[in-house]
């Protein structure tokens, strides 16, 4: 009995840590996407009052 639970508390580590490391991952992402949206490149399009971003990307056609 106690080796299964040395094996539970050994995954629920391993899942806290794999937890912990997808959460560090996302927020970094989350954080490139932002920097990378707010970058001059975005703000070079000239978007509609009241609009944060265009809706079709420069070099395609709005039917």
């Amino acid at each position: 009995m106690g080796s299964a639970l040395k094996a539970i508390k050994a995954m629920s580590n391993f899942l806290r840590k794999a937890l912990r490391n997808f959460l560090i991952i996302t927020a970094l992402v989350i954080i490139a996407a932002i920097i990378l949206t707010r970058s001059k490149s975005t703000r070079d399009y000239v978007t509609p009052p009241g609009m944060r971003f265009p809706d079709n990307l420069p070099g395609e056609r709005s039917e």
